[in-house]
């Protein structure tokens, strides 16, 4: 069983800068709430981007199983609506084993995403930290 990484830019809308607040709040419910309520959930960040009003998101999943919990049942289903009122979904990247059918829901969420059957402990001789471990 391979875990499933997530990664994703939220850009607040455009012409108010003050939504990044608001942003942050949203996220850090989704944070806090993930963690008792999905326990597949092996890890949750989220950090601003730098000169923008936008905040980057990275989440790790036991499996493709806890994913589809987490969008279609959990806390990603539970503040959408709240994040959509701010912000936009500007890239979703996920990386391992990704469903067919989560594929099909990214969609039907209007995620722009891109996927990598790669997981996280891809390595490649030269490669960078976002490539997983890196080859001496």
């Amino acid at each position: 069983m391979s875990s499933i990484n997530v990664t994703a830019k939220w850009t607040c809308k455009t012409g108010d800068s003050s939504r990044l607040d608001q942003l942050k709040y949203w996220w850090q419910r989704v944070g806090t709430d993930a963690h008792s309520m999905e326990t597949g959930l092996v890890r949750f960040e989220a950090y601003q981007v730098d000169g923008e009003d936008a905040l980057i998101i990275h989440e790790t999943f036991e499996n493709t199983a806890e994913l589809k919990f987490h969008l279609m049942k959990g806390t990603a289903k539970k503040y959408k609506k709240d994040i959509d009122q701010v912000a936009v979904p500007e890239r979703y990247f996920f990386r391992g084993p990704v469903s067919w059918l989560i594929r099909t829901y990214s969609k039907v969420l209007r995620l722009p995403a891109t996927y990598s059957t790669r997981a996280s402990d891809h390595t490649r001789s030269g490669g960078s930290m976002s490539d997983g471990t890196t080859n001496a």
